[in-house]
């Protein structure tokens, strides 16, 4: 044979092997690139492996009070109703505690807390430390006990003319107050008034009656606010 014709033969035989080479190499580079990343660690897809959002935990909250104004120092009753599916830590603040109610599942009761501050109180439930039911309290500074007498030491009778005085002691009421004593058919009604000497408010008043002859009841009747004070003699 014809040595250019075999040169001729090697060249288009080694043309056609890099053609086919070329071929076989350029989808298996491709197929290389698509291939899914592999997590090291655990053998996983990574592009499967994507994280799944958390979903928020579904709970239900109540909670009433009774009575919802209280004097200070003194208890109101707490009633809670709490539910969850999931584990869910309900906790209720007592007057000066926090006190749990469950760990999740339905759970209701009442309770009878003190509180001791004056104020307004925040009383609230919470699902895992976020609150999720809230009511006021009204706690009011404790008032003074409202007392009055008649001091007998004041009283003044004068039997022949029917003129009677006495001086009437009394706290804890309010300067609009009125101080009422009845003579007979006469009711005489006097505020308390202030600028006393105690708390603005004074500490006693005086009080006379007098008849122009023997009066028809026997004693004199002394109240303030609808408390009485006692009454005087007119014998």
């Amino acid at each position: 044979m014809d040595t250019g014709l075999l040169l001729m033969a090697a060249v288009a035989l080694s043309i056609l092997l890099l053609g086919c080479t070329g071929a076989l190499s350029q989808p298996e580079a491709q197929q290389a690139q698509n291939a899914p990343a592999i997590n090291a660690r655990t053998g996983t897809n990574v592009e499967n492996a994507t994280a799944q959002p958390q979903q928020p935990k579904q709970h239900t909250c109540a909670l009433t009070l009774n009575p919802s104004t209280i004097n200070a120092g003194s208890s109101t009753e707490i009633g809670f109703a709490v539910q969850s599916e999931q584990k869910v830590v309900f906790t209720y603040n007592c007057g000066n505690d926090i006190r749990e109610i469950s760990t999740g599942g339905l759970t209701s009761g009442f309770r009878l807390c003190q509180f001791d501050a004056p104020g307004s109180a925040d009383v609230w439930i919470k699902a895992d430390g976020a609150i999720c039911a809230q009511k006021t309290l009204i706690v009011q500074q404790p008032q003074a006990a409202k007392t009055c007498y008649i001091n007998q030491s004041s009283v003044k009778r004068d039997l022949i003319n029917y003129v009677y005085d006495a001086r009437v002691q009394f706290t804890g009421f309010s300067p609009s107050d009125e101080l009422v004593w009845v003579c007979d058919h006469t009711t005489t009604k006097h505020p308390l008034g202030g600028g006393g000497v105690a708390m603005g408010m004074p500490l006693y008043s005086d009080i006379y009656c007098g008849f122009t002859g023997r009066p028809i009841n026997d004693a004199i009747e002394v109240s303030i606010g609808g408390v009485s004070c006692g009454s005087i003699s007119t014998r």
